[in-house]
């Protein structure tokens, strides 16, 4: 329940700021691949995963950019039925590189709060703080539209709950679609 509140409270305030002047409205998907979990000397294997999620930015000047984002990631362990999920609500940082052409370079790092489940049978969750890197590129589609291409390193740490410690990290490439107001 903490969950559904926190992501509705969360999309609410980005979407009432989407009327303002040089926004923009992001959405992505992808794949995650996170590194094998070591757990009691073994190194159990993780399948690769998916991600997908939603930011509303601003343009603060011509190459830096703010913008709060949601994103789901979620990746199973190649044993068994058990996965691993990151909710995460962050506020982002870019950097964008002018260039001559259509196509704009960028770099970001993240930070925010998210909630990281583990499944196995039952699940358990722990709220933790989160960390993000990314390098992309934007291409102009239309006037107001860009596709983008990105790579990101995102990272969860330290989630406890009934007795198990537990984290999520992965490297994630997406695509998506970014819409200039």
């Amino acid at each position: 329940m903490k969950t559904i509140i926190a992501t509705a409270a969360f999309a609410m305030g980005l979407m009432s700021a989407a009327a303002a002047e040089g926004m923009y409205l992001e959405v992505f998907g992808g794949a995650d691949f996170p590194p094998d979990l070591e757990w009691n000397n073994f190194d159990y294997e993780m399948d690769t995963g998916y991600s997908y999620g939603a930011a509303l930015g601003w343009n603060l000047t011509p190459n830096w950019s703010v913008e709060g984002e949601i994103a789901y990631h979620q990746a199973d362990y190649a044993c068994c039925t058990s996965n691993a999920s990151l909710l995460n609500l962050s506020v982002n940082g870019y950097y964008t590189f002018e260039t001559a052409g259509t196509i704009k370079p960028y770099l970001g790092v993240g930070i925010g709060y998210g909630e990281l489940a583990y499944e196995s049978g039952s699940q358990i969750e722990d709220w933790v703080f989160t960390y993000q890197v990314m390098a992309g590129v934007r291409a102009a589609v239309t006037g107001s539209t860009e596709l983008v291409a990105e790579y990101r390193y995102v990272g969860a740490d330290n989630a406890q709950a009934s007795g198990t410690d537990w984290e999520y990290q992965a490297h994630v490439l997406s695509a998506g679609l970014r819409f200039n107001f």
